[in-house]
């Protein structure tokens, strides 16, 4: 549930702001009882992640001028690309004690 509002939350927003949003998953950290600085880096990358991901892909959007291609196809073929790092905030957060 995170991973998908931290997407959806991510999505257009500056990396400043990205922060502040993703110190609103610590609640769900403590239900998880996962440590508070990892569960925001979680947030945090995932909102990161979201300017590569459709729809909005800023990533892309910047992209396809210089290529001359679609916006949508660089999107959603980025997200293909750099479908293992969607996984790697799960192995940060779920690897340690």
């Amino acid at each position: 549930m995170t991973m998908l509002l931290s997407i959806l939350l991510g999505t257009g927003i500056p990396t400043i702001r990205l922060h502040h949003h993703g110190r609103a998953g610590r609640a769900a950290a403590r239900k998880a009882r996962r440590a508070l600085d990892r569960s925001h880096m979680f947030a945090f990358y995932y909102g990161i992640m979201a300017d590569l991901s459709p729809p909005v892909a800023l990533a892309a959007l910047a992209a396809a001028p210089i290529a001359k291609e679609n916006p949508d196809k660089i999107g959603w073929e980025a997200m293909r690309i750099a479908l293992a790092g969607y996984v790697i905030p799960f192995i940060f957060v779920y690897s340690r004690p």
